[in-house]
């Protein structure tokens, strides 16, 4: 199984193609989650429309982007989990 996390700031525009895109592959066994990070458009109700094979984390605020220590980033791309 693959998790897919998807990062989203009101990009309703831009969700459709990523998701989209997904839902075209051949390959099926991945979980696909968006990270909603209190946006302001419509992005939280079209995953809810559009996509609902979507899992959706909304956050009730704009948190920024997490900026990982350098010695946890190391371990991550070590263990090959970034790409």
């Amino acid at each position: 199984m693959i998790d897919i996390l998807i990062p989203n700031y009101n990009g309703a525009a831009l969700l459709p193609t990523c998701l989209d895109a997904l839902r075209s592959q051949t390959r099926r066994d991945f979980l696909t989650t968006v990270v909603d990070d209190g946006s302001t458009d419509e992005s939280v109700s079209l995953l809810a429309e559009r996509y609902p094979e979507v899992r959706v984390l909304a956050l009730s605020r704009n948190r920024g982007l997490p900026r990982p220590s350098t010695g946890h980033s190391r371990r991550l791309a070590a263990n090959g989990w970034c790409c």
